[in-house]
């Protein structure tokens, strides 16, 4: 029997119930007739309160629980967090959506509910196997959402491409597990990494290692496996992006650490092992910026910079002698720039809108600044965060990790790191120009109310204060309970 942590259950059982109820509450609705999304506020807000309510217990939960296969420490306790916080922003986002097609579906809540259920669950994750269930799932509640996406019109075409990376990361994590079992006779991993040291086992148990590492990289979306990825950030709605965000970075950033802190307890940390994680580190310190320099429409090039932060967070890691310490106020640091500067670069996209003809490309968006600069200066601020402009905190991040890069004479990777800062903004300083020092081709209209204008500030000054003043806000964090 499965050994479950306290708040890992309440806030399963609290998340189910939430959404067998939005299910209920739908289909009320549609035997009475309700069909205007006016007369269904009150699922939005039961979700909301939902997922408000397990954010908040987060917070306050104790941090102590581990066992083989989960483990309820402060580094999951932040990660369910700021999750919860991406959860919010998408049911914003998708409220306002449903509210331009007219039409609200209670369906979509429980499914949002559900996929927020499994990404808390993957960051409790020390298995394997469990995590590649929670996977799985997670995929089809992606391919579901994007499949009847009627916001946008590549939906179907990106359910399908999801499906096919789906497909062979099932099947490489279903090679792996068999592996797994033939070694150590364990799914976990730290039973797989210890099976290395054991000479009858050490072979298989490097096969079944390496096949782990690539599959949590790929799902992490680190260099050169974010290409499916790429095309659903961009190719769906707004709180699909968000959502997918949400599910793929911060669980693997944690599933990552999970590995490296096994692999290190194991004495397995190898210059092979560093220098194979030190390679896909670099890879994706590039080439998302290469990439975003080439795009000519605004949001693809958005979402190439999204594909800098697995890189970041991997530079991170690696960046310490010791492979743990990069937990908890780096990774803190980290989750705050990913929960806060994406969902931000989110909201300036839907912000203005153009004619329906225009692919939204750097010259349709011309003069947006000199219509709207407060707007389109917080909107820029979250995207120079991303990719580590001074005075934002995603500078303060990549400080941290060069200083440790060098001490650790780990040069080349330092190096990567400061081009991957030039490169980055490179796109953002073109944007810029674009933005205010054109003329206007088109009469901009506000798209957002104006308690979501003020959100879209809230996460300029958040970044803003928090990469000029960063012991600050951990110090304010210090004070909640059961915090460690």
């Amino acid at each position: 029997m499965l050994n479950v942590p306290t708040p890992l259950l309440v806030t399963s059982v609290t998340l189910l119930i939430s959404a067998v109820l939005c299910l209920l509450l739908e289909g009320a609705g549609v035997q009475e007739g309700f069909k205007k999304i006016g007369n269904k506020p009150h699922i939005a807000l039961l979700t909301f309160l939902s997922i408000a309510g397990v954010a908040l217990y987060s917070l306050s939960a104790p941090v102590s629980f581990s066992n083989p296969i989960f483990a309820f420490d402060q580094a999951a306790k932040w990660a369910i967090f700021f999750s919860c916080l991406m959860a919010l922003f998408c049911l914003i986002l998708s409220m306002l959506q449903s509210r331009d097609l007219r039409q609200e579906r209670g369906e979509k809540y429980a499914l949002l509910l559900v996929a927020l259920l499994l990404v808390i669950v993957m960051c409790t994750l020390k298995d394997i196997l469990y995590f590649t269930i929670c996977v799985s799932l997670w995929t089809l509640i992606m391919m579901a959402l994007a499949a009847f996406d009627n916001y946008h019109q590549l939906g179907s075409e990106v359910a399908a491409k999801i499906f096919i990376k789906a497909s062979f990361l099932l099947l490489s994590m279903a090679t792996a597990i068999a592996f797994s079992y033939l070694c150590s006779g364990s799914t976990q991993f730290a039973s797989i990494a210890n099976a290395i040291n054991d000479p009858l086992n050490a072979t298989l148990g490097k096969i079944a290692w390496s096949f782990i590492w690539i599959l949590v990289l790929s799902f992490f979306d680190v260099a050169p496996f974010f290409w499916f990825h790429i095309d659903y950030l961009d190719g769906t709605s707004s709180y699909l992006s968000t959502a997918f965000a949400m599910g793929s970075f911060i669980p693997g950033s944690i599933i990552l650490l999970r590995m490296i802190e096994a692999n290190q307890i194991a004495g397995n940390a190898s210059p092979i092992l560093l220098n194979f994680l030190g390679f896909f580190a670099m890879l994706s310190m590039l080439i998302p910026g290469f990439m975003a320099i080439d795009q000519r429409r605004i949001a693809r090039m958005a979402v190439y910079l999204f594909m800098l932060q697995p890189g970041l967070w991997l530079t991170l890691t690696l960046a310490n002698a010791n492979l743990s310490q990069a937990t908890p106020f780096m990774f803190f640091m980290f989750l705050v720039n990913v929960a806060v500067a994406i969902p931000g670069v989110i909201l300036g996209l839907n912000f203005l809108k153009i004619p329906a003809h225009l692919e939204m490309t750097w010259e349709d968006y011309a003069g947006a600044g000199r219509k709207h600069p407060f707007i389109i200066t917080a909107w820029l601020i979250s995207l120079s965060s991303l990719v580590g402009v001074p005075g934002t905190l995603g500078f303060y991040i990549r400080m941290s990790a060069l200083k440790n890069l060098f001490l650790n004479q780990y040069f080349l990777s330092g190096i990567i790191m400061i081009l991957s800062i030039i490169i980055g903004t490179a796109p953002v300083a073109r944007l810029a120009v674009f933005l205010f020092a054109k003329s206007p081709h088109y009469e901009f209209s506000s798209l957002h109310p104006t308690k979501h204008t003020v959100f879209l500030f809230s996460c300029a000054v958040v970044l803003i204060a928090t990469g000029m003043l960063p012991q600050l806000l951990w110090q304010l964090i210090a004070i909640l309970p059961n915090h460690d």
